[in-house]
């Protein structure tokens, strides 16, 4: 048979064009499974798997995976299929492949009726290579998922009524096992039984405690128990061995510095893999514990049995800093830092796993947050420093800094989510680790360039799809021409981030501004008008000024554009089923007791649809007032029906109804962070559609959608008297939805800086948008500023404009409140507030006191290894070091964000200011 591919490079595709592609014995047998599998012959493609494939690589899992799926087919054919007399059951399935397993492993293992002679072999190997015979995991780990799938199909068919201990003990002993040959020899070996570790979660019922006071199921305890006898045996710390004895050669001492170190790393893999097992039982506990009761305390004090301290592990991560195979950067010139390989240090995953404890065991002291958060995001920074290409402590680093629950420093995140060189189909896929993150940290400039980046990925890949269709096509390879069709049009164009970021876009372009601020006195009440002209849409959307028609244009031109912001607004409210969520949550595999939430892709869908919406109103409003007609000798000019102004007052009209019914039909708003109800976006949405509304009376005289002809637009009654009375209600029922919008703000618990960001560009931009363009619009009907004490319409529109300038007063109090002010800052550079926070951190971390904790015994471990860990950090100057930088970055990150934000508030509140001037 043929054995070799006939064409080998492209140059032979070229000139070889529509012939086809031969393929090898091994891409042939696995077609011929395939469509065995397709035909419901289970049978012959077990036959095909087994016998052909597994023999030529017994180490490929998919092969192993594929031939256990036809097997449980089989089992389910011969269940429904009544045509078939097929007596092959789940007991068949069990003894056939243990079989099999047993028959390669003897094959290529040899006779391992002893695993511990493995995991002994393994460790005297000086030089294990993964391609010796004992590296073969597929067919140790196939042990362990058949046990697996045996124990789900009782659990499946008759919940845990077939099951007993001696069956589930089948799963945690096979667990064991593969534990105890592979945590040696690979860092995988976690990973590889993680999945396990919840189906035996699932499988263990009450049944299988000892007795009712038993709060960790038997099966649990017998991998727990396993698990830290693993970790007690192999202890990865420098021995101690005096090498500086005179009588020693150093070349003897060489080599034994060189063994103990390869002991020490294949101590550390069962160190780490032990401590990782146990998080993982400890997390399934905590994840199935009754709500509201306090039986996760009684897991925690628990499982801190089996569980170092964090302390002890960051102990320990310091001491196997000795166990790189090459030199820090620090060691470096930057000739060879290019050329040395970028590694991680083979201890990371203790700072990692030391991170996820102390977060999870101070949870709930909600007063300690911030100082743990500091304490956490400086142990990060320092191990950053020793591995700085590791992306799972950057990750973990960002997160930290940027927790929806207390915000740190989004200016350090958004840093280090620069370092991790997010490229290409990255930038769709993991581009939620920061993104909204900008959004709400007041960094507007950077979502803009990013939300750009990611529209660009988008762009780019349509026309390259293009390109390689058409050469997969004319190569022959019709199948993968296929996929890619499927790939552009059902992934990446339904993508839920693309339209996330055009959204950010649309919101955030009035935002944009790339000047100084350092300049401006950002803390007077009344700036010069002069200066404040250069801050809101100063270079793109809509806000009320003389370019907005010239913009609008531009946007309904590039709306036809899928790859541009602006075509948010063909965008349907109604599509949430088609969206496509690209995001991959996979980089956050090393969270195990402590887990990253993804916010829900029906969110980012919601807040898509409310900016796509609020947008729709802005164009129509600007392309209305952009043709109103003012009055001439005091009469209104009448509007026709089919006129231009006529059919642009229903467009808005229509949208109106339509945003009306959208925000009726949810009956709330979600926040994108929390999901949690928040009325006051319903209150200033709903001023918003007043106001928009106002627009249409005033400039065209309808106040309602006109279906037909009929109804009579050139009414004797179509005064400009009446026109004002039809506006007054709308003007009085907008301020009282924004002043009810303050009210319920004043009673939101978590206003913080993030919250001033986001509702900023969600609501108060667009509100003030269109009360700008109804304030022009009032000028010209004769009902300007001036007019207030003599013109109701002009009278409650200061009263809207009052309103609305109390609540962005009330923004930018929080801002000052959260920020210092200059008169913080000292010569040097550093603020006040700076170490004001570092004197703080210190001193909650070294009176930490778990006083809420109804279990003494827990608290006082809890307050014991916390102040241990903190004194060690206060009194280590390294350690001391990286808290005093993270308070120094707090400090940058609020600062940035002042000068950012704060602008935009100071003139909004001096246009406001206008409504209300004495005159």
């Amino acid at each position: 048979g043929n054995t070799t591919l006939q064409i080998h490079d492209e140059y032979d595709i070229q000139n070889h064009l529509g012939s086809l592609i031969k393929m090898t014995d091994r891409q042939r047998l696995e077609q011929i499974a395939n469509l065995y599998i397709e035909t419901h012959y289970y049978e012959k493609a077990t036959d095909i798997l087994f016998n052909q494939l597994i023999q030529m690589a017994p180490n490929q899992w998919s092969y192993w995976i594929q031939m256990a799926n036809a097997d449980l087919r089989r089992i389910t054919n011969s269940q429904t299929n009544t045509l078939h007399d097929d007596t092959y059951n789940i007991d068949s399935f069990l003894e056939d492949n243990l079989i099999r397993c047993n028959d390669i492993i003897s094959r290529f293992c040899g006779d391992l009726t002893n695993h511990q002679d493995l995991s002994n072999h393994s460790r005297e190997s000086s030089s294990p290579s993964p391609t010796q015979p004992q590296f073969l995991r597929a067919p140790f780990l196939f042990r362990v998922e058949i046990y697996a799938q045996y124990l789900k199909h009782y659990l499946n068919k008759q919940g845990t009524q077939l099951l007993n201990q001696s069956s589930i003990s089948l799963l945690s002993s096979s667990i064991i096992d593969f534990g105890q040959i592979f945590a040696p020899i690979t860092s995988c070996c976690f990973q590889d039984l993680r999945p396990y570790l919840t189906t035996l979660m699932e499988v263990c019922s009450r049944d299988s405690f000892d007795n009712d006071e038993q709060i960790i199921p038997k099966a649990m305890m017998d991998v727990l128990v396993w698990a830290k006898s693993l970790r007690e045996s192999n202890d990865p710390s420098i021995p101690n061995i005096n090498n500086d004895s005179p009588n020693s050669s150093d070349v003897h001492s060489h080599g034994v510095k060189d063994d103990n170190k390869k002991r020490r790393k294949l101590s550390l893999r069962c160190y780490i893999t032990s401590v990782k097992i146990c998080m993982q039982i400890w997390s399934l506990l905590i994840d199935n514990c009754p709500n509201n009761s306090n039986q996760h305390i009684h897991i925690d004090l628990a499982m801190m049995d089996f569980v170092p301290d964090f302390h002890e592990l960051v102990l320990l991560w310091e001491d196997t800093l000795s166990l790189a195979d090459s030199p820090s950067d620090e060691d470096l010139t930057e000739k060879d830092k290019n050329l040395t390989q970028k590694e991680f240090l083979p201890g990371d995953d203790l700072i990692l796993l030391a991170v996820q404890v102390i977060q999870h065991l101070t949870q709930h002291q909600n007063d300690m947050q911030p100082a743990i958060s500091i304490l956490t995001a400086a142990l990060l920074e320092y191990s950053i420093t020793k591995s700085p290409h590791n992306p799972y402590l950057k990750i973990c680093a960002l997160q930290t800094y940027s927790s929806s629950s207390h915000t740190l420093s989004i200016t350090r995140a958004w840093e280090m989510f620069e370092s991790l060189a997010i490229r290409h189909i990255q930038l769709d896929s993991c581009s939620y680790l920061i993104l909204n993150k900008l959004y709400k940290g007041g960094l507007y400039k950077e979502a803009i360039q990013h939300a750009g980046s990611i529209i660009s990925l988008h762009n780019s890949n349509a026309k390259d799809i293009g390109d390689y269709l058409a050469k997969s096509f004319e190569n022959g390879n019709i199948s993968k021409g296929h996929e890619m069709i499927e790939w552009e049009r059902n992934k990446m164009s339904r993508s839920i981030q693309l339209l996330e970021a055009k959204g950010i876009i649309m919101d955030l372009a009035t935002l944009l501004y790339p000047g100084d601020t350092k300049n401006m006195n950002l803390d007077s009440e009344t700036n010069s008008r002069n200066t404040m002209n250069y801050t809101l849409g100063l270079l793109h959307g809509i806000c009320g000024r003389e370019s907005d028609y010239e913009r609008t244009l531009k946007i309904v031109k590039d709306s036809n554009n899928n790859f541009s912001a602006p075509s948010l607004l063909k965008f349907s409210t109604k599509m949430l089923s088609t969206v496509s969520d690209n995001r991959d949550s996979s980089i956050n595999q090393f969270e195990i007791l402590c887990k990253t939430k993804l916010c829900d892709s029906s969110v980012i869908f919601f807040e898509s649809s409310m900016r796509k919406q609020f947008h729709d109103i802005l164009v129509r409003a600007t392309l209305l007032i952009q043709i109103a007609k003012p009055p001439k000798k005091g009469k209104v000019i009448c509007c026709r029906f089919g006129s231009m102004d006529f059919n642009r007052c229903q467009s808005l009209l229509r949208v109106i109804k339509s945003f009306t019914s959208f925000i009726d039909h949810h009956g709330y708003i979600h926040d994108l962070a929390s999901s949690t109800l928040h009325p006051y976006r319903i209150s200033l949405s709903k001023s918003t559609l007043d106001l928009a509304k106002t627009l249409c009376i005033t400039s065209t005289g309808i106040e309602n959608l006109l279906d037909k002809e009929g109804d009579n637009l050139t009414k004797s009654n179509d005064t400009l008297a009446t026109r004002e009375s039809l506006c007054i209600p709308l003007l009085i029922s907008a301020s009282e939805h924004i002043l009810n919008a303050r009210n319920q703000l004043k009673i939101v618990s978590d206003r913080k800086t993030e919250f001033v960001c986001s509702l900023l560009a969600d609501h108060i931009v667009p509100l003030f948008s269109i009360l700008e363009m109804v304030g022009n619009l009032f000028s010209s009907f004769g009902w300007g500023k001036r007019k207030k004490l003599t013109k109701a319409s002009a009278g409650n529109l200061a009263v809207v404009a009052k309103h609305l300038h109390d609540l962005v007063t009330d923004m930018e109090n929080v801002l000052h409140i959260q920020n210092y002010t200059s008169s913080d800052m000292e010569n040097n550079d550093k603020s006040v507030f700076a170490k004001q926070i570092l004197e703080k951190t210190i001193s909650e971390l070294e009176s930490f006191s778990y006083s809420t904790q109804p279990n003494s015994i827990y608290g006082d471990k809890v307050t014991y290894a916390t102040r241990t860990m903190s004194t060690y950090f206060i009194k280590n100057e390294n350690w001391r070091k990286m808290l005093e930088f993270v308070t120094d970055q707090i400090v940058l990150s609020q600062q940035c964000t002042r000068e950012r934000v704060l602008p935009f508030l100071v003139q909004i509140k001096s246009k406001l200011m206008e409504y209300n001037a004495n005159t």
